[in-house]
């Protein structure tokens, strides 16, 4: 090959690199994207409070500071590490995502509690 084939391929090379580079990038801070980080809420602090939601096959976890809110664990689609606690005064660290609604089994699966995203990955204290 000649130099200036080799300078063409390596420029459009370098063009391609930095628009996956880019997107990459960009991606993560598009709001309400599934699946993408950005669409991802980080929480940590000590379970405070836990909310049976047995019509939507989960629980309700009320976390409290520094970074709590309250958050669904779906069984099935929520991941639980280790120490695989559940259950009031225990530390949490992990990520939900943004929406999920907790339906109790009160009053036949009628009303609804509010949470602020469904739990995807949770790790737990011992204690």
């Amino acid at each position: 090959m000649n130099k200036k084939k080799i300078l063409i391929l390596s420029i459009i090379l370098v063009i391609f690199m930095g628009s996956i580079a880019y997107v990459a990038h960009a991606l993560p801070s598009i709001p309400g994207l599934p699946g993408i980080p950005g669409s991802l809420i980080p929480f940590g602090g000590r379970i405070l409070m836990i909310q049976e939601c047995l019509c939507t096959g989960g629980f309700a976890l009320t976390i409290g500071p520094p970074e709590g809110g309250k958050f669904l664990y779906m069984l099935g689609l929520s991941r639980l590490y280790k120490y695989y606690q559940i259950r009031p005064s225990v530390w949490t660290v992990g990520v939900a995502q943004k929406g999920g609604i907790c339906i109790p089994v009160l009053k036949k699966c009628e009303g609804e509690i509010k949470v602020d995203g469904v739990i995807r990955k949770m790790g737990t204290s011992l204690w």
